[in-house]
């Protein structure tokens, strides 16, 4: 693929910060997607089902884990689009790429704080349940890095913890945050997913869906 920068995708250079799931990836699929986080990505494929897609559409998936939500949109993409998911953790790439050989999917270990693509590149770009694991300062940095590589006019989906619209929701991630040793998901709910897309720049964002009482589906245009 021509539109990736020279890339090591040795994981052992990387200086990813944030938390990889690299333990997790041979039991994901079943008790990640099918128990906990099926929900997420069927928000999301509600979106990305409708829009109309053109001639060498492209598609970006940042945290793709092992790639459950591109195998489902593939189907859509004509000859001579593709889709690219990337994510940190090794053991996640390597199963999605096992299990999912078509010639237009790709999968690539990538630090979301650098992207190896060029600007202005991709039609839409979704990033499901994946910013809550990154500290502050790299949830921006890598919010920043999926603007850089959008075309003007192209869309980010971003679905994630939000702020709570209950207490007892708020009392409940608040304790997970604290058992998890996760001030990522703190983060989240103290600053609210739109702030934190502001601090990145992405200024044109509107709350679609909220659900869970705390997961809020975001979509944010490029100006």
């Amino acid at each position: 693929m021509n539109i990736i920068k020279k890339y090591n995708s040795d994981i052992s250079n990387f200086k990813i910060r944030g938390r990889l799931l690299n333990y997790a990836a041979p039991v994901y699929d079943f008790f990640m997607q099918k128990i906990f986080f099926d929900i997420n990505n069927k928000k999301i494929l509600e979106q990305l089902n409708k829009l109309t897609i053109e001639e060498d559409f492209k598609i970006l998936d940042v945290g793709c884990a092992t790639g459950a939500i591109l195998k489902k949109q593939i189907a859509r993409l004509n000859k001579n689009s593709f889709a690219v998911g990337i994510d940190g953790a090794f053991n996640m790439i390597k199963i999605a790429s096992k299990k999912n050989k078509i010639c237009n999917l790709h999968f690539i270990c990538a630090d979301a704080a650098y992207l190896p693509f060029k600007n202005g590149y991709f039609d839409i770009i979704i990033n499901t349940m994946f910013l809550h694991h990154l500290p502050i300062d790299c949830k921006i940095m890598a919010l920043k890095e999926m603007k850089r590589v959008l075309k003007k006019g192209g869309i980010i989906f971003t679905v994630d913890i939000d702020k709570p619209t209950n207490f007892a929701v708020k009392i409940f991630l608040y304790l997970s945050a604290l058992i998890l040793f996760q001030k990522e998901i703190k983060e989240n709910i103290d600053y609210g997913l739109i702030e934190i897309m502001k601090s990145a720049g992405i200024t044109n964002n509107a709350i679609l869906t909220q659900y869970c009482g705390s997961v809020s589906v975001i979509k944010s245009v490029a100006l």
